[in-house]
């Protein structure tokens, strides 16, 4: 990826959903967490300005733009079709090393206060669920041979319990293919 050329802009910051110091706006238009357009010099990603305070949420951002970039040049669609290139895109960004990125940003609840207003955020970001994701990654590392508590260092403790047993599945069906294999 490092020879891939690719120029960042920063997207334009969503209107303020606040109208008075007790009343929001719900259903406001929001910006995507980032953007991929292809360029004769190679990519345009764009990402949101709120990004830049969660580091994990645009990394996530940066590799599913990345994984757009990778998989724009295939001659064929995605399986599926390109109704589905999001999603396989997801999938695509976990099978460039990015997995645990994606996992642990899908979901985001959290409380906030801007000493005007307080209450919960819910943020989603991305295409797959977080099971989907974390099968996936599971699926990756168990070919790359890496241990789970590797994943299991990095991971939010929310997504622990689904991993390992995704984890265990996933070996468990890796070694019956060995067995089908020998004979």
């Amino acid at each position: 990826m490092a020879d891939w050329p690719c120029t960042l802009h920063v997207q334009e910051d969503d209107p303020n959903p606040l109208v008075a110091p007790t009343l929001l706006i719900q259903g406001t238009p929001s910006s995507p967490g980032g953007t991929f357009r292809a360029t004769e010099e190679g990519a345009l990603i764009t990402y949101h300005p709120d990004k830049i305070s969660e580091p994990m949420s645009l990394i996530a951002t940066f590799a599913h733009e990345l994984a757009h970039y990778r998989t724009a040049s295939f001659p064929e669609p995605p399986p599926g079709g390109w109704d589905v290139w999001e999603p396989a895109t997801d999938l695509a960004a976990v099978f460039l090393g990015f997995g645990l990125f994606l996992a642990n940003s899908r979901f985001h609840f959290a409380q906030h206060s801007d000493g005007q207003t307080m209450g919960w955020r819910a943020q989603w970001q991305g295409y797959l669920s977080e099971p989907e994701i974390l099968h996936m990654h599971a699926i990756f590392a168990t070919l790359l041979e890496l241990p789970m508590a590797e994943t299991l260092t990095h991971l939010k403790p929310a997504l622990r319990g689904t991993y390992k047993r995704l984890h265990k599945d996933v070996g468990r069906a890796a070694s019956e293919l060995d067995k089908l294999r020998a004979i």
